[in-house]
């Protein structure tokens, strides 16, 4: 069975661009906070967390393979089927189809990233609330009908989340990590 410390050795064997490791880092924090709160297996979901990119710069002209090729590396590095399979499935566009461990990949991958734009217009990690979070993303939804917000509420009611306590345990997550991230 694959170790957190083999998986991260990979990863950063596989992933030279740091933003995408650090992503990588706040996903794996976000999904141990959320797998806690769910009472689900919290290292299979933070495994899962911190694997699901390692195909991001090989495959970066070839988006096409993105998360199958995910799912072979883990696999031939040793993580378990669950984690591997949730890795590729979290790019699948039917919410319906997805298992709740690769549901809870691609929404916490995109609450990641709005911290991330967040921070990038000069919010800071300590500034940024939940409800914000949870705001921003409904409204983007609602009024502008943008198709990544309206996915990211699906996911999170299909692994049983609200939005504002997803994103507050997200936040909570990156801020335990934060140096890591370099936040």
């Amino acid at each position: 069975m694959l170790t957190r410390f083999e998986l991260m050795v990979i990863l950063r064997n596989q992933v030279s661009d740091r933003r995408v490791v650090r992503r990588s880092l706040a996903v794996e924090a976000t999904l141990e906070e959320w797998a806690a709160d769910l009472g689900a297996d919290v290292v299979t979901w933070a495994m899962a967390g911190l694997g699901a990119n390692i195909d991001a710069e090989l495959l970066a002209g070839n988006v096409e393979r993105r998360g199958e090729v995910a799912e072979e590396l883990l696999l031939t590095e040793g993580a378990s089927p669950e984690i591997a399979a949730a890795a590729r499935l979290r790019l699948v566009r039917d919410v319906d189809d997805m298992p709740v461990l690769a549901a809870a990949i691609a929404a916490a991958e995109a609450i990641v990233d709005d911290v991330h734009a967040a921070i990038e217009l000069g919010d800071t990690l300590d500034g940024l609330e939940a409800f914000a979070i949870s705001h921003r993303l409904g409204r983007a939804a609602e009024k502008r009908g943008d198709e990544t917000a309206i996915r990211t509420l699906a996911l999170l009611e299909r692994i049983g989340l609200a939005p504002e306590r997803a994103a507050a345990l997200a936040l909570a997550g990156m801020l335990r990590v934060r140096e890591d991230l370099r936040l």
